[in-house]
């Protein structure tokens, strides 16, 4: 399912990029020559003409950034709900469990040790898949904040005037600034990954610096509940 939504991605990519920049479908329709200097005209037609088209530049900000953002807070914001649901059904399950076995352990007898190390793992893990949540959730906001005023810019661009006396016009390096900005995105995010270890043990992996490192174990731990309603935990090593 991975390689799917990679291969869309990037599918999507081309059709928004390299296919319509080749086409020349991006650009604004030039002036008739009737309309000003026809040797201006062919002085422009030797340049980079960056300008683009209205349809253009609405339709790619849709499908390139604006349907993906509201996509990705839908997403983040179910998943936060669910993590919250799930967060408060395991600690009721785990109170049940530590009433349970106070009540089936004769007095003077328990040794609450015993039980604790496991939840106590579960709870690390579980604290683990919430820290990497967050990660990807600063990533996210980082990302819009970055790009957010190019795309903005970018759809009002078009539509201002030759002269840029009409409004909504934006000069040209306040635009570049902001193009900049959203490129600098990509430079803060190493750094925001950099933050979390689980990350850092993934890279690590992808990078084949693990080898430099002692070959250690994880510990996976599960939780889940039997026929009778008892909260049972396990835990066993994997290499990594």
């Amino acid at each position: 399912a991975a390689f799917v939504l990679i291969s869309v991605a990037w599918t999507l990519s081309v059709l928004i990029s390299f296919i319509p920049v080749q086409l020349s479908w991006h650009t604004a329709k030039p002036a008739s020559p009737s309309d000003g200097n026809a040797t201006a005209l062919a002085e422009a037609a030797d340049n980079c003409d960056s300008s683009l088209s209205r349809t253009y530049a609405i339709s790619s900000s849709l499908i390139s950034f604006y349907i993906p953002v509201v996509i990705m807070i839908v997403t983040y914001t179910r998943i936060y709900r669910i993590a919250q649901k799930q967060i408060r059904r395991i600690s009721a399950l785990e109170r049940a469990a530590v009433h349970a076995k106070n009540c089936q352990t004769p007095a003077g007898n328990g040794n609450p040790a015993e039980g604790s190390q496991p939840e106590s793992s579960f709870k690390m893990s579980f604290k683990r898949e919430t820290k990497v949540l967050k990660t990807l959730s600063v990533i996210m906001g980082v990302f819009v904040c970055c790009w957010l005023p190019f795309f903005i810019l970018n759809c009002m661009v078009p539509f201002c005037g030759a002269e840029e006396t009409e409004p909504f016009c934006i000069d040209s390096i306040t635009f570049d600034v902001f193009v900049w900005f959203g490129w600098a995105n990509s430079s803060l995010n190493p750094i925001i990954y950099a933050f979390n270890a689980d990350f850092r043990k993934a890279f690590s992996t992808l990078l084949g610096c693990y080898r430099l490192c002692p070959t250690t174990t994880n510990a996976i731990e599960t939780v889940s509940i039997n026929n009778n309603g008892a909260v049972v935990f396990s835990s066993h090593h994997e290499p990594q």
